[in-house]
């Protein structure tokens, strides 16, 4: 089962990081990525939110726009979730 069957192709948490990535510095891909991938690979919503806090604290000042935006769609990811308690753990996301 993919991520892209359970999370609506609108707010699919892994679409979103992939656009992200097109956009950041070489120099920055990897660590952006890794905390990203925490984040869609929580075992639940509380997991991915305290992710998401980290991966902010990071990045918020190199990358405002972006993570604002992360920030702002994760809700959705949440609601549309059709996997009870995850946002993507158990439902590995496309290769």
């Amino acid at each position: 089962m993919h991520v892209s069957d359970i999370i609506d192709d609108n707010s699919s948490i892994v679409h979103k990081i992939r656009n992200i990535l097109e956009h950041v510095r070489k120099r920055d891909y990897d660590e952006i990525k890794t905390g990203a991938q925490a984040i869609y690979r929580a075992e639940g919503q509380s997991q991915a939110r305290a992710a998401f806090r980290r991966f902010r604290a990071r990045w918020l000042r190199e990358y405002g726009s972006m993570v604002r935006r992360l920030g702002r769609d994760l809700p959705s990811c949440y609601r549309s979730s059709r996997c009870p308690g995850t946002c993507g753990r158990k439902c590995e996301p496309p290769t």
